[in-house]
């Protein structure tokens, strides 16, 4: 496996890099995952549907949830790409397997948001995730990215 480079200016150990494009670090996880579950951050919670584990590839967000609780600590720049046909490429930390992933975040014609470009390899399938999961998602602004949890199984 290769190495990314790493700027010097960036104090944040190396990260191993695999073919999913998804990252391990464990001090960095562990840091990421304390500071996560001593915080009262706000999580957009969503209950699985078909189309967000199906042939689909995206996961569907409610305007109202990324608007309040994403759009509103990112820049101008940012929020316009979202609004753009490419999106926003922004990472997805996963809380519970300490691994990172890069995805997309887009607004649709609709007004809702969804999460794109990866969702199903990186997210349904490696965490075989099914209609009913109860997911969770928090914006991260420091980092500019989502922390995702799986709270639980179909219930």
């Amino acid at each position: 496996m290769k190495r990314k480079r790493q700027k010097t200016s960036d104090p944040r150990p190396h990260k191993t890099q695999n073919h999913s494009h998804s990252t391990k670090t464990s001090d960095v996880g562990v840091a990421k995952k304390q500071r996560v579950e001593g915080d009262d951050g706000h999580w957009i919670k969503k209950r699985l549907s078909l189309s967000d584990v199906n042939e689909s590839a995206r996961l569907l967000l409610g305007n109202k949830d990324v608007r309040k609780h994403v759009l509103a600590l990112m820049d101008e720049d940012r929020c316009a790409a979202c609004e753009s046909r490419e999106g926003l490429r922004v990472k997805m930390w996963d809380l519970d397997t300490l691994s990172e992933h890069e995805l997309s975040l887009k607004q649709w014609q609709t007004g809702s948001f969804v999460i794109n470009n990866n969702w199903s390899m990186e997210f349904v399938k490696r965490r075989n995730l099914q209609e009913g999961d109860y997911i969770g998602l928090r914006w991260d602004a420091e980092n500019l990215g989502f922390f995702f949890h799986k709270f639980n199984a179909q219930s």
